[in-house]
This record gives C-alpha cells, sequence and structure tokens, in this order.
C-alpha cells in the first residue's frame, strides 16, 4: 500500500513539475540564442571596423576616380573649361583612331610573351628556394626583394642600365666586342628591355605563390614515390605539378 501511494506521489509530482521543467529549459534555449545572437553581433561589429578603413580608402581612391573617369568620357571638357556632353563621342573618335589599336596589339603581345615566362620562371625559382640548402632564406629575400619596389623606382633603375652610351648592358656588351645596341629604341630589342624588367620586378610574386603550393604537398608522398624508384622528372610530373592544381 505504501509503496503504492510512493508511485502516485511520484507521478503526480513529475505530472506537476513536468511543464516548470520544459519551461525553465525553453527559457535556457532562448537565453542561449539571445547570447549567441549578442556574440554573433559583435563579432559582425568587430569585423565591419577592421574593414571600414579599407572600404573607405578603396570607395575615395579607386571607385570616385573610375566613376569619375566614366562620366568625363561622356563630356568634351578642357582643363578650367566647360563641359559640354558628347555622349559615345569620344568613345566613337578613340575607336577611328590608329594608335589606339595599336597599342591594344602591343598590349596583348606583351601579355602574350610575358606570362608564360614569369610564370615558368617563377616556377623554378620556387623549386629552387623549397630546396633545403644553406643561405637559401637570403637568396629568396633577394629573389623577392624587387618586388617590393615602386614603378618609378624599377623603371629608372632599368632606364639607366639600358642606356645606349654608358649603361650596364652597354658595357658589358663592348667588353665582348659587340657594338653599341639602342635598346630602348629599337622596335625588337626594347621588346626584350621590356620583359627582362618586368620578368625581374615581379618574378618573386609568382615564386612566392608557387612556393606555398609546394609546401602544401606533403613530404610522404615524395617519400612513398622515391621508395618505389621514381626519379626526379617522374616526381615533378607525376606528383608536384598535379598535387599543385
Amino acid at each position: 500500500m505504501r509503496r503504492l501511494l510512493k508511485k502516485e506521489c511520484s507521478f503526480q509530482a513529475g505530472v506537476f513539475f513536468a511543464p516548470l521543467i520544459q519551461a525553465g529549459a525553453g527559457k535556457g534555449e532562448r537565453n542561449m540564442k539571445k547570447d549567441k545572437r549578442k556574440s554573433g553581433w559583435k563579432e559582425h561589429a568587430v569585423a565591419w571596423c577592421f574593414l571600414l578603413p579599407y572600404i573607405l580608402f578603396f570607395a575615395g581612391f579607386l571607385m570616385y576616380p573610375i566613376l569619375k573617369g566614366m562620366k568625363l568620357s561622356l563630356y568634351d571638357s578642357t582643363l578650367g573649361g566647360k563641359e559640354v556632353f558628347i555622349g559615345l563621342g569620344n568613345y566613337v573618335e578613340m575607336f577611328q583612331d590608329s594608335g589606339f589599336w595599336e597599342s591594344l596589339w602591343n598590349t596583348v603581345f606583351y601579355v602574350f610573351i610575358s606570362t608564360p615566362v614569369m610564370v615558368v620562371v617563377g616556377f623554378i625559382f620556387a623549386l629552387f628556394i623549397n630546396s633545403k640548402i644553406k643561405g637559401i632564406t637570403f637568396i629568396r629575400t633577394c629573389l623577392f626583394s624587387p618586388y617590393v619596389l615602386s614603378m618609378s623606382v624599377v623603371t629608372g633603375l632599368w632606364i639607366f642600365i639600358f642606356q645606349p652610351y654608358t649603361g650596364l648592358v652597354t658595357r658589358l656588351t663592348s667588353c665582348l666586342g659587340i657594338s653599341e645596341m639602342y635598346w630602348l629604341n629599337t622596335r625588337g630589342l626594347v621588346w626584350v628591355a621590356i620583359l627582362v624588367t618586368t620578368v625581374w620586378w615581379t618574378v618573386g610574386f609568382n615564386m612566392i605563390l608557387f612556393l606555398a603550393g609546394l609546401q602544401d604537398v606533403p613530404e610522404d608522398v615524395y617519400e612513398a614515390a622515391r621508395i618505389d624508384g621514381a626519379g626526379r622528372r617522374q616526381i615533378l610530373f607525376g606528383i608536384t605539378i598535379p598535387m599543385m592544381k
């Protein structure tokens, strides 16, 4: 009889307190959701605070000049003069100018000859600095250092190097018995000069990108390939390049 009374009392207590327990659990879940929302809002606010300077810089120094230039392209304007709306007249004149098409062809040709060279040279340098030899940190720094220079510094430096009379290249070629070469005035040679300058200046960036991909390849894969008797060429084209994609 007592057991039955205890069971009945415990059952009634469970029936009585169950809604209270569920209400408390629901309240706890709601509080947790509120806390998550608050923490998420704080994280977003912090992220926007860090992004705000870049957004303002991007809008003020990049987007505004672009939009302003697009607007001015629709007007016939002079410095200090009135702006006269002419619609697409400037674009029509541009496409009718032979100098525009020549500049476009030079740009396409420059991209066509420079991109493969920068990719191949950057990959070769990345393979070299990825090896474990003494002084590799110094070599890596020397190869990457030109990339941090400004365009004006690089241009002035290589103009001095390619000068026809006192330039470094002219002095070296004269020592070899080669006559003076006008690198910056001859059509074929100027492309070589531009290509050498571009590769010297930007190859460090490509090298770092390839180096990051090389270091992502697990060393265990190389060890397994060497155990199986794979040579350097097989490892390069069968493991390194495919796993960098």
